[in-house]
């Protein structure tokens, strides 16, 4: 993530990204790809090993919808559908994170949807 980029907890095991000024949905995919990346290799817990998982959403402004709601609703959906394809090999921490990609005009009220969720 870049330090224009929003990261925000929705709660529990569910967070959002804000991309800041992206180059659009393929930016974002990859953008995804690389925190999916950051959860392949177990993390050391003192003397543990734990692995975790990721399901990620994505929705892009306008096509994901007009409003904060309605872009995170998009991400959601999207991650329910990464969740249960991703049911065949469950990791052992599950964990769910949505990324919500918006591409200008609506990200200070995506952003303060996140945050005061």
């Amino acid at each position: 993530m870049r330090e224009s980029d929003t990261l925000a907890r929705l709660g529990g095991d569910e967070f959002a990204v804000l991309l800041d000024g992206f180059g659009g949905a393929a930016q974002g995919a990859a953008t995804a790809e690389r925190i999916r990346a950051a959860f392949g290799d177990p993390f050391s817990i003192g003397n543990r090993s734990v692995q975790v998982g990721a399901s990620i959403g994505m929705a892009v402004y306008p096509e994901g919808g007009r409003d904060a709601g309605a872009m995170i609703r998009t991400a959601d959906a999207a991650m329910y559908v990464a969740s249960v394809q991703a049911k065949a090999t469950p990791p052992s921490w599950p964990s769910a994170v949505e990324i919500v990609v918006d591409g200008g005009g609506n990200q200070s009220a995506a952003r303060s949807s996140c945050v005061g969720r």
